[in-house]
């Protein structure tokens, strides 16, 4: 029914944390003349003004094409056409839409070179909604393909770029002094007869990883879409701890309202 997705704020359902004064992410919604609803999230090679520009073009697109009858695949082919003819070859983007019925819960999901949008049940159980293909903006002509799925009541989507993913944490901690020790001895005696001396191996910061974003996701599915998305940026952030933030971070969450 359509009181099972409410009218929220598009505030509390998506947010948008760039890295830099301007960033390259972008989510929206946009209003179908079938009475669908289009949830986008999407993401520029780089960062800055320039990402920030080319996003605006993709906002334009999207709009623009959502205003003509198609499938999810169909309005993702003729943007990536149109990107392909207004972007340089150095520019891309990547792109997830979701056509939305809120009358019967249906869905078309489309990811072109995008993260897969999770669907979460109640139960605890996932989806990956991964269908799609390239990267929106490399070759012209080229066909996507869609999944179709259903929201059922309780269920959870979410959509998110790789800046979440990617978000980096502290270095580990330091293996101890004797550890170390006997760590080096040991590679030292392996590579004996290397013929040359090993480099010092740089410390490697941790990232956020798609299994934590699944976790919290599920840990949280039965409270609000608003919930869900706080309890998200707030384990980004609890686990980046110091370390700054390296890439725009975009969220988007919807649930539809178990029944009464």
């Amino acid at each position: 029914d359509l009181h099972s997705f409410p009218t929220r704020r598009s505030s509390d359902l998506g947010s948008s944390d760039p890295s830099l004064q301007v960033g390259g992410d972008y989510f929206d919604f946009v209003q179908m003349p079938d009475g669908r609803l289009g949830i986008a999230v999407a993401d520029v090679t780089g960062k800055g003004v320039p990402a920030a520009l080319l996003m605006a073009n993709v906002q334009a697109g999207l709009h623009g094409q959502a205003i003509h009858p198609g499938s999810a695949a169909e309005i993702i082919g003729r943007m990536n056409d149109l990107m392909y003819a207004s972007t340089d070859a150095h520019m891309f983007v990547t792109f997830a839409l979701i056509l939305l019925d809120p009358g019967t819960g249906s869905i078309e999901s489309v990811s072109a070179g995008h993260e897969p949008t999770l669907l979460i049940r109640p139960d605890g159980s996932y989806e990956k909604l991964e269908a799609g293909g390239l990267v929106l903006g490399m070759i012209p002509g080229f066909g996507y393909t869609e999944v179709v799925a259903r929201m059922e009541p309780g269920d959870v989507l979410v959509l998110y770029t790789d800046g979440v993913t990617e978000a980096m944490g502290p270095a580990p901690t330091p293996v101890p002094a004797i550890e170390a020790q006997a760590k080096s001895l040991v590679e030292a005696t392996a590579h004996d007869d290397s013929g040359g001396e090993e480099e010092d191996d740089e410390a490697i910061l941790p990232f956020f990883e798609e299994d934590r974003l699944i976790e919290v996701c599920i840990s949280h599915r039965h409270e609000s879409a608003e919930e869900i998305r706080r309890a998200l940026l707030a384990a980004i952030h609890n686990f980046a701890q110091d370390v700054p933030q390296s890439d725009d971070i975009t969220i988007v969450v919807i649930k539809r309202e178990a029944a009464a």
